[in-house]
């Protein structure tokens, strides 16, 4: 795979001679879509001086926006747990294609110093051993300025040694997110589809913690789990030294939750006792809490400063009552794909 950066000034020109970067230009990028043969949709959508492209076997495509601050690398599709509400469904994480590592490191240098935030998702990023933190030490030097986050289910920071590692190689500014779904160790482990995985995170969670890692705990909000946040959040909050964020998801309904969609999904307005009942554990112990994917509307007006604009921009739904809202450019929306679950509960704000 090769990259490129898009220019449409002489100063970005500049910059990839001075970091033997790869480039087009809008002539430059019109020969060689005639030349290959293939379709020029990224003309058509628009670029902006700074995008940075990839080529590989199906054409161009742009992989981040200089209109963005922030972007996601996908270091792997394979994950080793098989969570029943996960939004990729098992087929995507057995057989997705991705980047190899050394492709992965080359187009960091392709993404401006300017950028902010970096997710390093998956699959499972641990899946990688020793080659991530290859990816963390490049992002570490390269990128150092800005905020990260590592999304893992947590299961290899068991291995002490890759808890060690993350300490030594990670940027400063990293979180590790990493979900839990129950206190109840049967229940996590048939959440997360494979045995003795609550076992194996919470030690990752005390690995992580006793070397001054920054974690993050992701609670995904279901059916199967929404009557034990109470406890949960008590279990959390007894992990020494501090977790330092909690936050709630709401389901996207595709891949494996779409599949299991008639044993998981919640009204938020039956749920939202529940998780105000375990609120009480974390603010007890001065733990930060916030919420993803909610749209404004069906969090009380009290939560809404906790709330995220966390869905990437092609997922975003609004429905047409949504355009009367006041506070609708406050509001992340809600997910495409969670349309038909959450359409009675949305509401405007006039």
């Amino acid at each position: 795979m090769s990259f490129f950066v898009f220019c449409n000034s002489d100063t970005m020109i500049q910059r990839c001679i001075a970091g033997n970067l790869n480039y087009f230009d809008s002539g430059k990028l019109a020969l060689f879509s005639a030349q290959s043969g293939k379709s020029d949709e990224l003309m058509s959508s628009g670029l902006h001086d700074g995008d940075v492209l990839a080529e590989g076997s199906n054409g161009l495509k742009k992989i981040f926006s200089v209109s963005d601050d922030e972007t996601f690398i996908y270091v792997t599709n394979k994950c080793n747990s098989n969570c029943i509400m996960c939004p990729s469904s098992q087929w995507e994480r057995r057989n997705g294609s991705h980047m190899s590592v050394d492709e992965i490191i080359e187009s960091i240098r392709y993404y401006p110093d300017s950028i902010n935030y970096v997710t390093i998702t998956g699959g499972e990023p641990l899946l990688l051993k020793e080659d991530l933190f290859r990816i963390l030490n490049f992002l570490k030097n390269k990128k150092p300025q800005a905020g990260y986050l590592l999304l893992t289910n947590g299961r290899g920071f068991a291995i002490n040694k890759y808890a060690q590692l993350l300490r030594n190689s990670a940027p400063k500014n990293t979180l590790v997110g990493v979900p839990l779904h129950s206190a109840d160790a049967q229940k996590h482990d048939y959440i997360s589809g494979c045995p003795q995985s609550f076992d194996q995170t919470m030690s990752g969670l005390r690995n992580l913690l006793n070397n001054y890692c920054h974690v993050e705990i992701r609670i995904v909000i279901n059916r199967l789990n929404y009557e034990e946040i109470p406890q949960l959040m008590r279990l959390i909050s007894r992990l020494r030294p501090k977790i330092e964020v909690v936050t709630f998801i709401l389901m996207e309904m595709s891949g494996n939750a779409a599949v299991n969609r008639n044993d998981l999904w919640i009204p938020i307005r039956e749920c939202f006792l529940y998780i105000e009942r375990g609120l009480c554990y974390l603010l007890d112990n001065e733990i930060d809490f916030r919420f993803y994917n909610f749209p404004l509307c069906v969090l009380p007006v009290q939560y809404w400063a906790t709330a995220r604009k966390s869905i990437s921009k092609e997922k975003i739904c609004y429905l047409d009552k949504c355009d009367a809202c006041t506070m609708k450019n406050e509001c992340g929306g809600f997910f495409k794909s969670s349309r038909r679950y959450l359409e009675s509960e949305i509401k405007a704000y006039v």
